[in-house]
């Protein structure tokens, strides 16, 4: 090859090379923040990271080679890197079967969000609704996109699938920050349905303390002796589980958790007690015990 074709063609050649490694490195940036964003699929992002970084490595090793070949080694090294350039520009049936797989992946995950909050709270199905409505609507584009994409080619392809790149990405950042802000107000919501119903357990075992201790008033030396023994463990568990209550409002996660068994097994510990209680005067129980053994948190937002 002349001299003058070598040089224009090496010329070609580091502005494909730039172009193309500048899509990587974006590829390879969208897919780190991808496993960051995510605990999900990271297998999946992994072999894909690790493919990037091939491909950047091999063009880049191909490329550095092409220019510092000597005349008799240009001709071999000109058709290596033309085959690596081919490799990676024609990868559009591959890249069409993983975004269709991203974008199966997303319907599932709309589909999780969408069941999640129809077994939220009315003001969570509210909040959430146009942000879902939102997420299938990218998704429809997403899809027409793609099958514009497949009637392309060379360049043209090459842009339709920047701009689909952008979108997979901006999707998963959108999916997984629903998900999240879905999963934090779930527990936020919990967490005050909790302790909502825990302090009206301890307004209702006040009550019952209140009326035992009328009761005693007026009952045998032996059944008051009885009936204060419990009743001196129930204000003692009272007392305990409303510091748990107020020291459970400071804290998150796992020690959250420590504090709600605690105080759910406290509770109904309580509970037991009262029942006891009622049951030592004549005639058994009077008191109104038959109340499920949690604290009536409500179902639909486990």
């Amino acid at each position: 090859m002349a001299e003058d074709e070598r040089k224009s063609y090496e010329q070609k050649a580091e502005i494909i090379s730039k172009k193309m490694l500048s899509r990587l490195y974006d590829l390879e940036s969208k897919a780190l923040e991808a496993k960051m964003n995510t605990q999900e699929n990271i297998d999946k992002l992994d072999k894909e990271l690790e493919d990037i970084a091939k491909q950047r490595k091999e063009l880049e090793t191909k490329y550095h080679d092409l220019v510092n070949s000597s005349n008799s080694q240009w001709q071999n090294l000109y058709n290596e890197f033309e085959e690596v350039v081919n490799q990676i520009n024609a990868d559009k049936q591959d890249f069409y079967e993983k975004a269709q797989g991203w974008l199966n992946d997303f319907n599932e995950k709309i589909a999780e969000l969408e069941e999640k909050a129809r077994n939220s709270s009315q003001e969570l199905r509210g909040g959430t609704r146009q942000q879902l409505e939102y997420l299938k609507n990218q998704r429809e584009r997403l899809q027409n996109s793609l099958m514009d994409m497949r009637k392309e080619s060379g360049q043209r392809w090459q842009q339709f699938r920047d701009k689909i790149d952008e979108g997979l990405h901006s999707m998963t950042t959108s999916i997984n920050k629903l998900s999240q802000n879905l999963q934090q107000r779930r527990e936020d919501y919990s967490t005050q349905k909790f302790y909502e119903n825990a302090q009206s357990w301890l307004n209702d075992f006040n009550r019952k303390i209140s009326d035992l201790e009328q009761k005693t008033e007026s009952s045998t030396v032996e059944v008051k002796s009885t009936v204060d023994e419990q009743l001196s463990y129930v204000r003692e568990q009272r007392d305990k589980i409303q510091q748990y209550l107020d020291d459970m409002s400071k804290t998150t996660g796992e020690k959250w958790k420590s504090f709600r068994s605690d105080i759910e097994e406290r509770i109904n510990n309580v509970r037991a007690s009262i029942s006891k209680a009622y049951q030592s005067f004549p005639g058994g129980s009077k008191g109104d015990t038959a109340q499920s053994e949690t604290t009536g948190e409500d179902n639909s937002e486990k």
